[in-house]
């Protein structure tokens, strides 16, 4: 399922969220809020809010991922080293998600994470201009190259012999020209 086609529907996958527990009142939205699309967008938008209310059972740990500071967190369960931006994510969305960790708060987190990631200093390049160790280049095994095609023939056999297993083997020959 591709991310692009549910992207018109989001408005609706998040008015969704919320009622996955309640299946009566869960269809009765759907069939509200997907009554303008083709069946097919329902389809798409029903299976996108079953997987994203689904329970994660993945930590996340953004220590050396993020600006700031991580603190251990221990939420359904599962221990989180989170910073303050991703707590207070947490806390503000888990209501969503009827206060369960599930794989769309798991995927929330993960993108303010990415919205607050450290910047990783760029490696110097080391270069030294002293003569005596720069080196010449050259080009190595390059008249390897075949001059004409090869063709692989392989047939199978069976060889059948009195009071023996049957015996089958594949012969190969190589030719130079076909």
């Amino acid at each position: 399922m591709a991310s692009s086609d549910l992207v018109q529907y989001q408005k609706q996958i998040q008015q969704l969220l919320p009622l996955i527990d309640d299946d009566t009142a869960f269809e009765q939205k759907l069939d509200e809020l997907s009554k303008p699309y083709p069946a097919s967008a329902k389809l798409l938008i029903k299976m996108e809010v079953k997987r994203l209310s689904e329970p994660c059972n993945k930590a996340v740990d953004l220590r050396g991922k993020v600006r700031g500071e991580c603190r251990k967190y221990t939420l359904s369960g599962k221990t989180f080293w989170l910073d303050d931006h991703a707590i207070n994510h947490y806390r503000k969305r888990s209501d969503v998600y009827n206060r369960q960790f599930t794989e769309g708060l798991r995927e929330e987190i993960l993108q303010i994470a990415k919205k607050n990631r450290t910047e990783k200093p760029k490696e110097e390049t080391f270069c030294d201009s002293r003569p005596w160790l720069q080196a010449e280049y050259f080009e190595y095994a390059r008249g390897i190259l075949r001059k004409e095609s090869r063709y692989k023939i392989a047939s199978s056999v069976t060889l059948v012999k009195v009071d023996a297993p049957l015996f089958t083997p594949t012969p190969l020959i190589f030719r130079s020209q076909g």
